[in-house]
């Protein structure tokens, strides 16, 4: 059985520098914290996109407090086409960002984290650019956390 539960990521600073991907200027922590069931969710952010950009990215911190392991199965928004969860790992010195279709396991009394260079959920074929300031829903559907 798996379990829905949205959360809003606030969406943070742009992505760009110099029109080039360069990182984020300066990262803020927001302080948000939600919980579902066992499993807590802080700073869900998403990086602002250009006007052209077809994919962008969220991140967030992940702890599970419960004895078990769960499962971030997948996630959903109105936001984009498809929303896949992505793991980015060097292979011969090279970043390869690829899907994680099994989910990402959060192991009991765990902690996960969602950030650059590592897991995060890359947002593909953007309905409209992610603007400073907005907060986007998305679905985490996992596979032992309660509804909120």
């Amino acid at each position: 059985m798996s379990h829905q539960n949205s959360e809003s990521f606030h969406v943070e600073e742009t992505y760009l520098a110099g029109g080039l991907g360069a990182g984020p200027v300066e990262r803020r922590s927001r302080g948000t914290r939600l919980q579902v069931g066992a499993v807590s969710i802080s700073h869900p952010f998403a990086y602002a996109t250009p006007p052209s950009a077809t994919n962008g990215a969220a991140y967030m911190k992940r702890t599970n407090d419960g004895s078990a392991e769960d499962v971030l199965l997948w996630a959903s928004g109105a936001l984009a086409d498809r929303i896949q969860i992505h793991e980015t790992s060097l292979i011969d010195g090279v970043a390869k960002k690829r899907p994680r279709l099994d989910g990402i396991a959060i192991p009991a009394y765990g902690r996960v984290e969602f950030a650059e260079g590592s897991f995060h959920l890359m947002l593909i074929g953007l309905k409209q650019p992610l603007k400073e300031g907005e907060r986007v829903p998305l679905q985490l559907t996992f596979r032992n956390a309660g509804d909120r």
